[in-house]
């Protein structure tokens, strides 16, 4: 009697173990997105130059301009993006872009739908605001 209870004690550990394994083993890996990821297209750039004034420079149709967050944390930019190689989120305001040299500029970003707001921080700064306005493309390629 005391045999059988341990052969079923042990064979339910065993039993156990092998579908703990078996879970770990098939779980799938889950895409680590943000609302950063994607392409979005260069629209706009703002300068705040003083009190309520606001000068703001639309962009035309040609050429268009892009950056672009991966999910990887690689970005494309274009224009005073270009340098930029990857970007790390360090909360749902801020944003640093890292140039291939390790030196990195902090950004403080904001998204309305479709909208992204980028704005300089540190280390360099706009003493009155200024900016750039982009519009979501897609999640990218």
């Amino acid at each position: 009697m005391y045999k059988k209870n341990l052969i079923m004690k042990n064979s339910i550990k065993i039993l156990l173990a092998v579908l703990m394994l078996f879970t770990i083993a098939c779980k799938k890996e889950k895409a680590k997105t943000n609302a950063l990821t994607g392409l979005w297209r260069f629209d706009e750039s703002y300068v705040n130059t003083g009190g309520n004034t606001v000068s703001t420079s639309k962009l035309g149709k040609e050429p268009l301009e892009f950056i672009q967050f991966k999910e990887d944390g690689s970005f494309n930019g274009a224009l005073v993006y270009k340098e930029y190689k990857t970007y790390k989120i360090l909360d749902g305001t801020t944003v640093i872009l890292i140039k291939a040299d390790n030196t990195s500029q902090k950004f403080n970003y904001t998204i309305k739908p479709g909208i992204l707001t980028l704005s300089q921080v540190e280390p360099v700064i706009c003493n009155e605001g200024c900016g750039n306005i982009f519009s979501y493309t897609h999640r990218g390629f």
